[in-house]
């Protein structure tokens, strides 16, 4: 297996570098990268069609590994984020050498891994940055105001886009944003009620024509949604953002600096919000450990 593999991009011909997780695609970059990225996408003068943006965290990785249409979406996004410390000590262990004797692999690697660890919480490894989410949904919505870039919020909970929408307005009061809570959808992204409402959204979003769509339906539903629909919507670059619409709305408070510099935002969301333990457990616990054995068995 190689451990970092390359690509090109099709409309700027600029390598993309992937580091394969579990099976899925992850971009090996930086934050100014990304933006720079999706800035031409958007200022692309022809446009073949939207571009999609992923957020993979620990979860949807272990998501993936079970359900192989989520994998696909993944895998054929444009853009795929390491968003989550621990999707990004997963790339680095796996993109670090690999001894070919079968006899001390085992152990071996059980030493990078810890090393990986180690280096994460002490913070001595440069290339352990990742790429929040939350931070390229911050400074996409700064350039829109710089550029004139249209934004259309969806998803989240009821009145949550709205109160998202309102506070952007306040920090950015030239941002041309628009919001819907979007349809209510089942486990496989498609609506779980009135089918009319979703064409309804779709015509309200090709209307203002946004240039970023941030959806936010939580994972798995904001990829199948856009992967069914992306190909009828009037936008520039679609990105998928789970919760970040909480963090924007005020519903959920911001992680500290500390926290979010020593990559433990996710030990913040477990003091902040109930019911996250077992979703904790499977990114700190099982996630790991479904590395280690898939670079074990590569």
């Amino acid at each position: 297996m190689q451990n970092r593999l390359k690509y090109t991009h099709e409309v700027t011909n600029k390598e993309r570098f992937i580091v394969p997780v579990l099976g899925i695609n992850v971009d090996s970059t930086e934050l100014v990268e990304v933006l720079k990225q999706i800035c031409e996408w958007i200022e692309a003068k022809s446009v073949k069609r939207p571009r999609l943006v992923v957020t993979p965290n620990p979860e949807i990785l272990l998501q993936a590994t079970h359900d192989r249409e989520l994998a696909k979406i993944l895998n054929n996004a444009d853009l795929s984020l390491p968003d989550g410390v621990g999707t990004v000590a997963a790339m680095h262990f796996i993109s670090l050498p690999t001894t070919k004797n079968s006899f001390v692999k085992p152990t071996t690697l059980l030493f990078q891994g810890v090393k990986t660890g180690l280096d994460l919480l002490l913070q001595k490894n440069s290339s352990l940055s990742r790429v929040p989410g939350r931070v390229v949904f911050d400074e996409l919505v700064k350039l829109s105001t710089e550029r004139g870039w249209r934004v259309f919020l969806m998803g989240g909970k009821a009145g949550v886009a709205q109160e998202a929408a309102k506070r952007l307005k306040v920090r950015f009061p030239i941002l041309d944003v628009q919001f819907d809570a979007g349809p209510w959808l089942g486990e496989d992204g498609k609506p779980a009620r009135d089918k009319d409402t979703e064409k309804q959204i779709i015509d309200k979003i090709n209307r203002f024509k946004p240039d970023l769509l941030f959806v936010g339906f939580g994972a798995t539903k904001q990829e199948k949604w856009l992967a069914c629909n992306l190909p009828e919507l009037n936008v520039r670059v679609a990105m998928t953002i789970g919760g970040v619409l909480d963090y924007a709305a005020g519903v959920v408070p911001t992680p500290p600096r500390a926290f979010e510099k020593a990559g433990f935002e996710w030990l913040w969301r477990l003091f902040t919000q109930k019911g996250r333990a077992w979703r904790i457990f499977n990114a700190v616990v099982v996630f790991p450990a479904k590395v280690y054995l898939y670079k074990l068995r590569s």
